[in-house]
């Protein structure tokens, strides 16, 4: 399942603590070089802002990007001289001032459209796949300078739960959701021409925001200093996907969504805006299992237009893809109006506490079948003449039915060892359903191994009682050879 990254970037505010000839520190963990430092000569003592990014393998676990002066630290000595100059000043607070400074951006923020060129221009860092050539920014027309983007008074937090614990399925989703048709999350007929996605946001309340990124009046003195970016405040629900073949890389995010279908989204893309607003609901609900199906606002964030170069499918194929054009649209909706109410919170937390559980207590395996008993409680026993060649032969077949449960028990112990692809492999090779996450995997094949284990201790019963069947007629003619012994 879908996580949060470990915070690789921080900003915060620090007092320096050690300062060299070409480097310091501040509040003795954050490295910077003092040609960062911006305001002035840095001092020890100097309260600082400062952006920094996690360096796990070097001295400091922090190394500043950028370090800016925001109040300067005034010895005993220059207090004392300033109030000798100015004898009225005694009575004044001697708390350092904090430097207020605007800047304005180099580069004009509301650009509705970018190309490729003005993108690499304007974020520099970011590296554009090769077949994107266009960029529309909704988010311009969405929250313009007069109307910013309104966030809600409740809080919104996701819960992660681990890859083994399965999530709802349709019945579930209908009884959650009080909604009796079972929606169709993966159909047949996706087209990649136009995919939708979601950004869903992560935010406290209003007030734990203010409180978070603002000091206010009836904080205390040092609570500026303890105040963070709203950047850091908010985050975003996302996927990762990994990076390359270096499993020391980090993952990239990946936005939650997929491909429009028309028989389930709607056939009207360019006419109807909630055919993409159903494309993103879908693909929420089967990626995160989050209905987003109750939020009453959508904001089409982002644009992004690619050129697919036309392809083969495969080596030996020798049709070809023709090169068309791909639209994938990010949205922001509105998710505090998605909030589960406490009836459908109730009903979650119940169902997930019920498979969690089951993960972490699992049943007891069922008690083996009693031996099999005649009329009088006795085992049944063979024919005299037959004795010693079935007991020969049950003796070869419960050996190879041991042999046979004893390895199909391994495997049931191996299988959370075992990789998805064995597992899928697997039940491939025994003619089942081999889609889903490791857990459903894992389960699926544990139910073929039983009955596999099953129908081998059934095989030898049945083929003993067909070996020696009743045989009415035999019985019936030494009822007659008794009755004319008698007569005689």
């Amino acid at each position: 399942m879908l996580g949060s990254r470990p915070q690789s970037q921080k900003t915060t505010h620090g007092t320096i603590t050690k300062l060299f000839e070409k480097f310091g520190y501040v509040n003795d963990d954050i490295f910077f070089v003092r040609n960062l430092v911006t305001g002035g000569q840095p001092r020890v003592g100097d309260h600082v802002s400062v952006v920094a990014d996690h360096t796990p393998g070097k001295a400091a676990k922090w190394t500043a990007r950028s370090v800016r002066i925001e109040s300067r630290h005034r010895s005993s000595g220059s207090q004392a001289s300033g109030r000798r100059d100015r004898g009225d000043s005694s009575h004044r607070s001697s708390a350092p001032s904090v430097a207020h400074a605007a800047s304005v951006p180099h580069r004009v923020l509301g650009l509705p459209e970018l190309s490729v060129m003005e993108l690499r221009q304007r974020y520099p860092r970011l590296h554009p796949p090769s077949d994107l050539f266009h960029v529309i920014n909704g988010w311009s027309a969405a929250f313009p300078i007069g109307s910013p983007i309104r966030l809600g008074c409740r809080t919104v937090n996701y819960h992660v739960f681990p890859r083994e614990v399965d999530p709802l399925t349709l019945d579930e989703w209908s009884v959650l959701t009080g909604n009796s048709d079972a929606p169709v999350l993966e159909p047949q007929d996706q087209d990649y021409r136009y995919s939708a996605k979601v950004m869903l946001l992560s935010c406290p309340s209003l007030a734990e925001l203010y409180r978070q990124t603002c000091s206010l009046a009836q904080a205390a003195a040092d609570s500026r200093f303890r105040c963070i970016g709203l950047a850091n405040a908010l985050s975003f629900l996302c996927g990762f996907v990994s990076s390359g073949d270096s499993k020391s890389a980090p993952p990239d995010p990946l936005a939650l969504g997929g491909p429009w279908s028309p028989s389930v989204d709607g056939e009207d893309v360019e006419g109807d805006p909630m055919v993409l607003v159903n494309t993103a609901i879908r693909h929420a609900r089967r990626l995160a299992g989050v209905d987003l199906s109750g939020c009453s606002t959508w904001y089409k964030f982002m644009e992004l237009h690619y050129y697919r170069e036309p392809r083969r499918s495969s080596s030996s194929d020798s049709s070809q893809q023709q090169a068309r054009l791909e639209t994938v649209t990010y949205f922001l909706p509105d998710v505090w109006t998605a909030v589960p109410d406490a009836e459908q919170w109730g009903r979650l937390t119940e169902i997930i506490g019920q498979r969690v559980d089951a993960l972490i207590y699992p049943p007891p395996p069922p008690p083996p079948p009693p031996p099999k008993e005649d009329e009088q409680g006795q085992p049944a026993a063979d024919d005299a003449d037959a004795s010693n060649a079935s007991a020969t032969a049950a003796t070869a077949e419960d050996s190879e039915a041991d042999t046979s449960a004893a390895g199909s028990a391994s495997q049931l112990s191996n299988l959370q060892a075992m990789k998805v692809a064995d597992l899928r492999r697997e039940l491939e090779s025994r003619g089942r359903d081999s889609r889903g996450l490791k857990a459903q995997l894992v389960a699926r094949l544990e139910e073929v191994l039983r009955e596999e284990v099953e129908a081998k201790e059934v095989k030898p019963d049945v083929e003993m009682k067909e070996a020696d069947p009743e045989k009415p007629g035999d019985a019936a003619a030494e009822t007659s050879e008794n009755d004319d012994a008698k007569e005689s």
